[in-house]
């Protein structure tokens, strides 16, 4: 029991020390790169469909566009 909690705090003494040394920008960069791959893959594209006859149909850009 007594061996656990030093290995675990050994552990977290050397993640913190990994912390303080990673620089800012490292770490904003990574989640940048992070950020975009889930805005990527977070909305797909869709086809969308007529639920009257089953025909495609295409996504209006611009109001009052048919």
């Amino acid at each position: 029991m007594i061996g656990q909690k030093f290995i675990i705090n050994m552990i977290i003494k050397q993640v913190m020390k990994a912390i303080k040394k990673a620089s800012d920008k490292e770490i904003a960069s990574n989640h940048e790169k992070r950020i975009k791959a889930l805005e990527k893959n977070s909305h797909p594209k869709v086809d969308l469909v007529c639920t009257g006859c089953g025909c495609k149909a295409k996504r209006k850009t611009k109001k009052g566009e048919k």
